[in-house]
């Protein structure tokens, strides 16, 4: 067993009695790791795969004959870890010395947190004092920060920490294996969650606390294998072990509410409800822990008040994470262009700057900013190239604008000196920027957008001038300024923005943040310094932000005279970008200022052509296919024959009157990777269901049966209301991508019932008609696997 003091030693031991010492005769190593799962297991030699029923069955019987073992308290710890232990097998290979390896293990525990966040129930769990004083650190007060458990490192822990030192930076990936282990653990404490609403013994409080820790632990180490990784190989979102998330997820819910009076106590106020909100829903940081994230935000920005909403008193206060068209960050707030100034100017004897048309046209639309005026003291323009420093930056913070005399503001002259001398740090001729790049005019803006794909994915660097991030002193260097700069590059304006969304992930190879005092620093090396010495819980949370971290290129066996490697979907790969639902995903929680922009955007993320129709951009995905459960949504669809599946945008709009108010309401999209693809044909979409299909227009004898049998079902009244006079009318549900006939729940709505209801007049080709949620005791027909065209 392992309390944190004693970590070493247990790392020690297990390393001396779980590692492969290869013998002469043997034809092979071992598996370095098998994982134990409630899904599978081998009999007499045979691999046994069981279904949702029997695999839940088995996870409650595991639970029960754990609990038979767990007597008296005095050796709790021990029983939990030696029956935990079973769900990992190990055959370790180390490639450096025992001690190293103790060390690096040791360090890495170090930098998680000691004592994971609280999960007690008051409603269900007996308060502290009652329980025995064995369960408690020796002289302490009981409480949670005191529990044995809650101390305690356990082996699988430990384990996962050593294998990831042994093998990080290796060929081998073994991100799967820990996936399984932390999701079999998840299972298990679903499974004690449900039992200690059920079984009156107090024991599954320490039980669950135990579970509870080992997982959460856990989780950080996974996400801190992975973002490593990423860091040392680069990120291809087609090779992302992230898109398949942790279970859990309803789990950290749970927790949330249970402490949410300490977690909005610890709430930076000066920090976006919305922005946090979008870090949170992110499907990669289920399981992470936000305490020290929230410290050192805290720690930075104590003094400055929050400026997302006027209160009805007049004090300005955060957002309450729901109503983002109310949020000022996001819309609303009227602010004055070039009204931003660099920190040696005090905007009185600073001049405006403007455009050298002749020049911009002599360029066209790849026009970046030479550091050289015009003899007129105009700004002069040439090609964008590598020599170009790309600034990405919040348009509500000051520094908008557009470069023409009549209409237009120019550029403030200090802006230009301080982006000429970072251009020239860099050794680089130019600066690319909007206000001074990007005309007025519609057709010359036109081609200004059209480039800016190239510009940000050829530029020596993009630098990211984000306010608050320019708030941060970075003189000392030291891991907290690291960390500060981490943790708001995830919540700041900047990183919420579709926009800055788009130019970061064209000029992720090489992004630098502008700190205070115009002090440059590469994020890349910021976040590496923090992944290695800082808090891992910390960095993890970074894998949320998996599109600003350089993306990794795609090397092919067979050389790039292959046909595959000159394919346009490997050219798209290799530059970085992503799938249509990934770049919905991305841009779900993140708006453009302007009404048709999202749109834009969404085509940009996917490809290099500019798309301005949400038609032509599926179009374009003829050939494609797209996971069924992504199409669960409340997002809008195309009225266009052959397209009424596919949304007409990628989130939700910020303008107009049917514009939504609460998000909490509104069903978004989730990425569906655990569900069948469905082809996308040029007549529509073209995939299997978990359906079941009626008949509408009855006949009246039909009718007569209908009675007699009871009357029309619940499911079909409620459906009925999405109809336009159709005949037949069925109600979908996406299924599992491998399991025969089975369907998956929206995680979004895991308490109710979710159909996509879709009608035909000839029960041959459908229509989508909308989004259905219903109870989950609601009575249901008999559902079946069917196919589906929806035009």
């Amino acid at each position: 067993m392992a309390a944190f003091g004693s970590t070493r030693d247990a790392t020690r031991n297990i390393l001396h009695t779980e590692s492969y010492l290869a013998q002469e005769g043997d034809r092979g190593s071992p598996r370095e790791l098998d994982v134990f799962t409630f899904e599978r297991e081998v009999v007499n030699g045979t691999i046994k795969v069981y279904n949702a029923t029997r695999r839940k069955q088995r996870v409650r019987e595991w639970c029960m004959a754990l609990k038979a073992e767990l007597k008296e308290p005095a050796s709790h710890v021990e029983i939990l870890d030696e029956w935990y232990s079973k769900f990992l097998e190990c055959h370790f290979q180390p490639n450096k010395k025992v001690e190293e390896l103790v060390n690096e293990v040791c360090g890495v525990i170090e930098r998680i947190p000691r004592v994971v966040d609280e999960f007690h129930d008051p409603l269900v769990d007996q308060p502290y004092s009652l329980y025995d004083a064995e369960y408690f650190l020796p002289d302490s007060k009981p409480c949670w920060e005191t529990l044995r458990v809650t101390n305690f490192v356990s082996r699988n822990v430990l384990r996962i920490a050593i294998q990831i030192q042994i093998v990080l930076g290796g060929d081998s990936n073994y991100a799967e294996h820990y996936r399984l282990l932390l999701d079999a653990t998840a299972e298990a404490l679903r499974e004690m969650i449900s039992l200690s609403r059920e079984d009156p013994w107090p024991g599954w409080f320490i039980v669950r606390a135990f579970f509870w820790t080992s997982w959460q632990r856990g989780t950080s180490l996974y996400h801190y294998y992975v973002l490593k990784e990423q860091l040392t190989w680069g990120y291809d979102e087609h090779r992302d072990v992230i898109k398949t998330p942790l279970q859990g997820s309803d789990m950290m819910r749970i927790a949330e509410n249970l402490n949410r009076a300490r977690a909005d106590a610890c709430h930076p106020p000066y920090i976006c409800k919305w922005a946090l909100r979008l870090l949170r829903e992110d499907k990669a940081v289920v399981g992470q822990d936000y305490r020290r994230f929230f410290e050192r935000l805290s720690q930075a920005f104590s003094d400055r008040e929050a400026r997302c909403v006027i209160s009805s008193d007049g004090e300005p206060a955060a957002c309450d994470g729901r109503q983002p068209g109310k949020c000022l960050r996001l819309s609303g707030m009227r602010i004055t262009n070039q009204s931003a100034h660099a920190p040696d100017c005090d905007g009185r004897s600073c001049s405006s700057l403007y455009w050298n048309e002749e020049s911009w046209r002599g360029v066209g639309g790849a026009a970046a900013v030479s550091l050289v005026l015009g003899t007129d003291g105009r700004l002069n323009y040439v090609q964008a190239s590598s020599k170009t420093v790309a600034v990405s930056h919040v348009w509500s913070h000051g520094q908008g604008g557009r470069p023409e005399d009549e209409g237009g503001t120019g550029l403030n002259s200090c802006l230009f000196r301080r982006y000429s001398r970072v251009a020239e740090m860099y050794g680089c001729d130019s600066f690319w920027m909007d206000t001074p790049c990007i005309p007025s005019d519609h057709v010359l803006r036109g081609e200004a957008i059209a480039n800016i794909n190239l510009i940000f994915a050829t530029s020596k660097l993009t630098l990211v001038c984000d306010k608050d991030l320019m708030a941060i002193d970075f003189q000392d260097e030291d891991i907290a300024t690291k960390e500060a700069i981490v943790s708001m590059v995830l919540v700041c304006d900047w990183n919420v923005r579709a926009w800055t969304l788009l130019e970061a992930l064209r000029g992720r190879q090489n992004i630098h943040i502008l700190c205070k005092n115009d002090v440059v620093v590469s994020l890349k090396d910021v976040l590496m310094d923090v992944c290695n010495q800082g808090s891992i819980d910390i960095a993890a949370l970074f894998l949320s932000a998996q599109h600003l971290l350089p993306s990794q290129a795609y090397i092919h066996g067979l050389g790039n005279d292959h046909p595959y490697q000159s394919s346009q979907w490997i050219v798209n790969r290799r530059k970085g970008f992503v799938e249509i639902k990934e770049a919905a995903g991305l841009l779900s929680h993140r708006q453009a200022s302007r009404p048709g922009d999202a749109v834009i955007i969404w085509s940009l993320l996917c490809g290099d052509t500019v798309f301005d129709k949400a038609e032509d951009i599926w179009r374009n995905q003829q050939g494609r296919g797209v996971p069924s459960g992504w199409l669960v949504s409340s997002y809008e669809r195309l009225s266009v024959k052959g397209l009424s599946w596919a949304p007409s945008r990628p989130n939700f709009s910020l303008h107009g009157e049917d514009s939504p108010t609460d998000y909490d309401k509104l069903l978004l999209p989730y990425h569906g990777i655990e569900t069948r693809v469905s082809a996308i044909t040029e007549r529509g979409l073209h995939g299997d269901w978990w359906a079941y299909r009626f008949k509408v227009k009855r006949t009246a004898w039909e009718r007569v049966l209908e009675r007699f049998t009871g009357g029309c079902l619940p499911l079909e009244r409620a459906a009925g209301g999405y109809l336009d006079g159709e005949t037949w009318c069925a109600t979908l549900r996406p299924l599992h991508t491998y399991r025969r006939d089975v369907w998956v729940p929206h995680p979004r709505r895991l308490s109710k019932a979710v159909f996509a209801v879709v009608a035909s007049d000839d029960g041959e080709a459908w229509r989508w008609k909308g989004v259905l949620e219903l109870d989950e005791g609601v009575v249901l027909p008999q559902f079946r696997t069917m196919g589906f065209l929806i035009e």
